[in-house]
């Protein structure tokens, strides 16, 4: 009896983590085992005498770890003598796939409109909601949403090995089902399914997923009275509805901003033509005027426009990455190098006219309105906005600003060279504003191409610092407190703080020689010339492109050679000479470059990631 009370003691508590979560402990566990809160640790012995009575799972395989379920204290020890993680491939391999509860798969599907819809509304919230109450079984769509939304879900079903097993069920299906029966719905899933591998890497690990989408969706507009089926079950050959009808427009755009966002991270044109973009354009303002969202009395924001101004930002992120791509390639001709910079300022007088002329309720800050700002700096969708306008312009200018041909640095060129320098510094003014502001507490409600506005920010205040002409270091820091906070939701956004956080090491200790080409990552990252997802792969344990002289194919060079060994020897655990960085957690893999894609849920994270104050 007295056992059995004080079982029931024991289950009828919880800690105040799960408080929080509004969610009841798992009573079958001991109180330090179940409730293990970010700041403790448990003592070893304690949880392996518990683990085997709280684990119906089968035995754990080979190389598979259950990171939810190890102290802390021994996984930080664990972390810094890893050895190189294993290839997204071999790990794929060596997991079970599995389908994923479907009382799961409604609870996060849930997320997706909280934490993604804010800042990339395409999804119909009525449609997907209904289909989820009268279907018996999840749509593809759903468990593609299931898959975006794992980091934002505390459930204590997603550990490692469950997370790994459900994710690859849905990533396989969604690519099977697309390839051998292409339709409006394995397209819609494939697109939320670009957007999550987006959020893990910018290289050409998310470029196939993106061009079969690019490719697929000419089908979605109704031309030559052709166009795709709804689904597998739609043998039907009725007209499409209204509703259909603006699923597809929507998509259409949707598609396109994954299109803008990748390929300006990248050295490669986007995946849709011109002409493509052009037979689709006429329907674009129809389709703002068509949708349901209709101005309601006393409302000041529709949401609809914030994502209609943000397809106009990527209009003009489509022109500053065709300017970056004839950058890469000028000559050093004057009258080349002239028509270049009257471009750079056509686009430049472009996006000023923008940003002067966007509409009231989308401004980040009125004066004579304190409750309008207030109101503003709390919406997701308007941050972005802002940021990636900013971001846009730090990108255009910072190729003039700090040029990389010696043409560049003459006299001619100045006062434009010193224009650039001043419209680059006042974006990242007005950048790490937004990132310090009310943006803070709703970073679990933006996106990576907000991750990206950051880091486009950050890399241009490393390239001062390393001419030592930074008196920026308390943004360059507040920048990078932002993207160690966004790493927690997009891979990316963690590549893109270690890619930093190594540069600004070199800065201040000059200590490369632990590469053998005693460049270490510094130049690179200076060098404008070299796009986000270069650097990403070019400092992986095993790039996937491989850079061979012409006519000499096949051959790998000797810096290729060097590219990887200096990747396998970067040490990145060094502390920094300068105390303004000292705050961070720096405490992660030194192999960060070749991280699996794999998706982290909340509850994992929660357990991985200290709670420390940065």
């Amino acid at each position: 009896m007295e056992m059995s009370g004080s079982h029931s003691r024991r289950s009828n508590a919880s800690c105040e983590r799960c408080k929080q979560r509004k969610t009841r402990c798992d009573q079958k566990l001991e109180d330090e085992v179940r409730c293990l809160r970010a700041s403790s640790a448990v003592n070893g012995r304690t949880l392996a005498a518990v683990l085997p009575q709280s684990t119906s799972d089968p035995p754990q395989e080979e190389g598979e770890t259950l990171q939810v379920q190890a102290p802390i204290e021994y996984r930080a020890a664990r972390v810094a003598a890893e050895e190189v993680p294993r290839p997204t491939l071999e790990r794929t391999q060596q997991i079970n796939a599995r389908q994923p509860p479907t009382d799961l798969v409604v609870s996060l599907t849930s997320l997706f409109f909280r934490h993604i819809h804010p800042w990339f509304p395409f999804l119909d919230v009525q449609r997907v909601c209904l289909e989820l109450s009268w279907l018996e079984d999840p749509t593809l769509l759903h468990y593609a949403l299931f898959g975006l939304t794992l980091p934002y879900s505390f459930d204590s079903r997603l550990d490692q090995r469950s997370s790994d097993s459900f994710w690859k069920y849905i990533k396989r299906r969604i690519f099977l089902e697309v390839l051998e029966e292409p339709s409006f719905s394995a397209l819609e899933a494939l697109t939320i399914l670009t957007l999550d591998l987006s959020g893990m890497t910018n290289g050409p690990q998310v470029w196939g997923a993106l061009a079969i989408a690019t490719t697929l969706l000419t089908q979605l507009h109704n031309k030559d009275s052709r166009v795709f089926r709804t689904s597998i079950a739609d043998h039907e050959s009725s007209a499409l509805n209204k509703v259909d009808s603006l699923s597809r427009q929507t998509l259409f755009w949707a598609i396109y901003a994954l299109d803008c966002y990748i390929s300006i991270t990248t050295s490669r044109p986007p995946c849709l033509t011109e002409d493509q973009l052009k037979s689709a354009s006429l329907s674009r303002e129809r389709l703002w005027q068509q949708t349901s969202w209709e101005v309601q009395a006393g409302m000041s924001f529709i949401p609809s426009l914030a994502w209609k101004s943000q397809l106009e930002l990527l209009d003009f992120s489509r022109k500053a990455h065709a300017l970056y791509l004839e950058c890469v390639s000028l000559d050093e001709r004057v009258d080349t190098m002239y028509r270049w910079l009257n471009q750079v300022g056509e686009l430049s007088a472009e996006l000023a006219e923008w940003a002067l002329t966007i509409l009231p309720s989308l401004q980040l800050s009125v004066q004579t309105d304190p409750k309008h700002t207030a109101t503003a700096r709390s919406l997701p969708s308007i941050s972005l906005l802002h940021a990636y306008y900013h971001a846009l312009v730090i990108h255009v200018h910072s190729m003039m600003s700090d040029p990389a041909y010696e043409a560049l640095l003459g006299e001619p060129f100045t006062n434009t060279k010193k224009d650039s320098e001043v419209r680059c510094l006042r974006s990242i003014c007005l950048l790490s504003e937004i990132v310090s502001g009310d943006t803070e507490k709703d970073f679990d409600k933006l996106g990576w191409p907000f991750a990206w506005s950051v880091w486009v920010g950050a890399r241009y205040l490393l390239a001062l610092e390393a001419r030592e002409m930074n008196p920026h270091s308390s943004k360059l820091a507040t920048l990078l407190n932002a993207l160690q906070s966004l790493s927690r939701y997009w891979q990316i956004s963690g590549k893109y703080f270690r890619l930093l956080k190594q540069g600004i090491k070199e800065v201040h200790t000059g200590d490369c020689t632990n590469t053998p080409n005693k460049q270490g990552i510094l130049p690179s990252l200076v060098d404008f010339r070299i796009a986000t997802s270069d650097l990403e792969d070019l400092f992986r344990a095993d790039p996937i492109v491989q850079f061979v002289p012409p006519g000499e194919a096949g051959e790998q060079t000797a810096d290729t050679h060097d590219y990887v060994a200096a990747a396998e020897a970067q040490q990145t655990q060094s502390n920094l000479a300068d105390d303004s960085y000292s705050h961070f957690n720096f405490q992660v893999s030194d192999n960060w470059f070749n991280v699996p894609l794999f998706a982290s849920s909340a509850y994992q994270n929660d357990f991985d990631v200290p709670s420390q104050p940065c």
